[in-house]
């Protein structure tokens, strides 16, 4: 019988920067836009809400994946590990308290560089879900060192499926 590969750090950086964006059909899109460009946070609260209820049957607390939905995250530090991509931040108005949440690598399904003038790294991520349609979300990373980082990552990450 084999032992199961035990879960081993292999980057971390304090104060990265992160943001997760949920996958939207074209109206979704047209709507976001919208609503970015109004301020509108109701519109963005009706898109958002259906993708964060789909996570409440997952292992991530909705309130968790709520924090790093449609904005940008400042993190305490980020944790590649052979298994995970592990967040840990602040949050609290008066009480501030340590969170942490965890992406399983096994459903990122492809890591890339982006961006112009302020370069990040994007991993496309699609989780099974109950329903008929996978869950698909690009999660934004801005940390130091982004080749190390891209490398790393694609290095670990399953290969894409085609």
């Amino acid at each position: 019988m084999s032992e199961p590969v035990l879960e081993e750090k292999i980057l971390s950086q304090e104060k990265a920067v992160v943001s997760l964006i949920p996958k939207r059909g074209r109206g979704g899109r047209f709507l976001r836009g919208f609503s970015l460009i109004l301020g509108g946070a109701v519109l963005r609260h009706f898109q958002t809400s259906s993708f964060l209820k789909s996570f409440k049957t997952e292992d991530a607390e909705a309130g968790d994946i709520k924090d790093i939905a449609d904005k940008a995250l400042k993190l305490r530090e980020l944790t590649l590990t052979n298994k995970n991509l592990v967040m840990l931040y602040r949050k609290g108005t008066l009480r501030k308290k340590d969170k942490l949440i965890g992406f399983p690598l096994e459903y990122a399904k492809s890591v890339e560089e982006k961006g112009r003038m302020r370069k990040f790294l994007q991993v496309r991520f699609e989780v099974p879900s109950e329903e008929k349609k996978p869950i698909n979300f690009d999660l934004k990373i801005w940390v130091k060192r982004r080749e190390v980082w891209l490398n790393e990552l694609s290095r670990i990450q399953p290969a894409p499926i085609t």
